[in-house]
């Protein structure tokens, strides 16, 4: 959070500000890699059965 000057308060009292866009941004990206690499760890029979994490919009 330091890193996009936004703190625990900011987040608390709903004040959004360009550094909050950016954490969002910054830690969608970060869950969007995770998924994806936690997926392809998966046997594709098991990966079938997780298509609606896979099928989930991107957005922005």
């Amino acid at each position: 959070m330091q890193q996009f000057s936004v703190t625990a308060d900011d987040i608390l009292h709903s004040r959004y500000s360009k550094g909050f866009t950016q954490l969002m941004s910054f830690q969608v990206e970060r869950v969007r890699r995770a998924l994806t690499e936690a997926l392809d760890t998966m046997p594709l029979f098991e990966r079938k059965t997780q298509r609606v994490l896979r099928a989930q919009p991107i957005c922005c």
